[in-house]
């Protein structure tokens, strides 16, 4: 096994021996052997990429964050409501109805990434029936519970940037 590693090595090295080297290039087996020569070479090419890397990491979690932030204020909002919600034709108070959004809201958390896909997944219509979520409030109406909440993201929206 040795013999052969030894016979290995010496072909490396007589083809290397023989190779043409060209003005200002190194032989392939050379670059390796520069490279671990000088250690710094490439990290200044790194850096970028690590900082561009760190710089889209911390986006996506900034914007996952304020996604978070905004579908709890979403479903707080549900649970505090005075609102009555249909759902498959029986009748819930607002923690119950928050309760059973926020169960479907982290089943489909993976298949959410904006607060219309949390709407149209969780807080909408029954996925076994189909049927719509509905809210009735106290001026008697029954709206869509999707309309509805929509309405409340909305305004949502306009006080945390003040219009």
């Amino acid at each position: 096994v040795d013999s052969n590693r030894a016979q290995r090595e010496q072909g490396r090295e007589d083809r290397d021996r023989n190779r043409p080297r060209k003005m200002g290039r190194l032989a392939a087996g050379d670059r390796a052997d520069a490279r671990l020569l000088r250690p710094h070479v490439g990290r200044s090419a790194l850096k970028p990429v690590v900082a561009a890397l760190i710089l889209v990491l911390s986006l996506a979690t900034a914007r996952a964050d304020a996604l978070d932030d905004e579908i709890a204020h979403l479903i707080d909002f549900v649970r505090h409501s005075s609102c009555t919600f249909i759902r498959n034709g029986s009748e819930y108070d607002g923690a119950a109805a928050a309760d059973h959004v926020k169960a479907k809201y982290d089943y489909y958390k993976s298949d959410i990434r904006t607060v219309e896909d949390f709407i149209e997944r969780a807080a909408s219509k029954s996925m076994l029936s189909g049927k719509p979520y509905e809210v009735r409030c106290a001026d008697g109406r029954i709206i869509p519970a999707a309309d509805w909440i929509r309405a409340e993201d909305s305004a949502y929206r306009s006080r945390r940037t003040g219009d």
